[in-house]
């Protein structure tokens, strides 16, 4: 069940992302809803969840988007995979690292999705990945992993089924 909800959430991220939010532009920075949602769900959850998270979020992007399908997803993927790796063992302590984990990741993605684009023979203007697209994304993902993050975490604490052990 609770993958049939992930993905239900995801597509309707994917759907808000294509639609609402790649309209919704702050200094050339638009938010990448799908992105802080699967780098959320990887810090707190690990690497598997993540990579779901991360493929199927792609997958259903790239689907709404009208990109070419599987590239997002390839790209979410291995952010996703890191992301998870280094989450649980890192980010239980200080809240502002999530925050750092989120700008980071945004700029991977974007570094990922630009190869990924540019051996499909897309053009890819490296200058303006990195400071048009890359740079103010990951500005307001960082910024708005401070509202998402701990809702992930609220969630993943509570969704999470605990071993009981009785004698």
């Amino acid at each position: 069940m609770r993958w049939i909800l992930a993905t239900l959430l995801l597509a309707v991220a994917a759907l808000l992302q294509a639609s609402v939010f790649s309209r919704m532009t702050v200094a050339g920075a638009a938010p990448q809803l799908v992105l802080l949602s699967v780098v959320a769900w990887s810090l707190v959850r690990g690497p598997v969840e993540g990579m779901y998270w991360g493929f199927a979020g792609g997958l259903l992007y790239d689907v709404v988007s009208g990109g070419p399908v599987g590239v997002s997803a390839l790209a979410m993927l291995a952010v996703a995979a890191v992301a998870g790796l280094l989450g649980g063992r890192m980010f239980g302590t200080n809240p502002l690292l999530p925050v750092l984990a989120v700008f980071l990741a945004s700029g991977v993605f974007f570094v990922i999705d630009g190869f990924l684009l540019a051996t499909l023979h897309y053009p890819t203007g490296w200058r303006s990945v990195f400071v048009d697209v890359a740079f103010p994304t990951a500005i307001a993902n960082g910024l708005l992993s401070l509202a998402v993050y701990p809702v992930f975490l609220f969630v993943a604490n509570h969704t999470t089924q605990r071993l009981r052990v009785e004698f």
